[in-house]
């Protein structure tokens, strides 16, 4: 079972320093994500309770997570997290093998992690529910650009409220009207303006 207490770092420096400096199977990793990790290394951990892991008892974490209402995207987290770590254990079992020999926890875990490494455990990560963009009807654009419009010839208001109006209505237009993604009308700049009626946009992803 899997326990809910603080993360537990004793013992895990090395891991961490893996997960920073990188190796040739495993890109460096962020702050953020190497504590995600040790997070991950630590419950599972907690759920073998002192047993030694098998691929049954991996699977067993996680259905565990599964039942404690995990989404599939944060349980596929782990499973890369967990995959992490088995690189990690099966890189420190052959450098102990040809060092110092075997103890018979690393022995065990050699056995684990078998020839082939983790490759052999055949985790799978879950399905995750597809996302598809909403777009807004027309009703919607019609209300937003009417808002903006009528703040623009309000009288009552004042000039600094006309003033993002009318930058809110220019954002509206740029984001609708030339079919942009929000981000890209928001970080547009005055030189993206290259000619009366044109501008140059930087798509997703360069």
């Amino acid at each position: 079972m899997v326990t809910e207490a603080p993360i537990k770092t004793e013992g895990m420096t090395a891991f961490d320093d893996y997960l920073r400096y990188g190796s040739d199977d495993e890109a460096s990793k962020g702050p953020t994500t190497r504590k995600a990790y040790l997070w991950t290394v630590d419950l599972f951990q907690r759920f073998l309770n002192g047993r030694q892991p098998t691929p049954d008892l991996v699977r067993g974490f996680v259905k565990e997570l599964e039942e404690k209402g995990n989404s599939a995207s944060s349980i596929n987290r782990h499973i890369w997290a967990l995959k992490s770590y088995f690189r990690f254990r099966k890189q420190l079992v052959e450098g102990l093998a040809r060092q110092e020999g075997l103890t018979p926890d690393t022995r065990e875990w050699a056995a684990f992690l078998g020839k082939d490494g983790v490759q052999e455990l055949k985790i799978r990560g879950l399905k995750t529910q597809k996302y598809y963009p909403r777009y807004l009807r027309d009703k919607e654009w019609d209300k937003l650009l009417q808002t903006a419009t009528n703040t623009i010839y309000n009288p009552g208001v004042s000039s600094y409220a006309r003033l993002r109006a009318k930058l809110e209505l220019a954002l509206l237009y740029a984001y609708g009207g030339a079919g942009l993604r929000l981000s890209e009308a928001v970080n547009m700049a005055v030189d993206d303006v290259i000619d009366e009626g044109f501008l140059r946009v930087i798509r997703k992803g360069g």
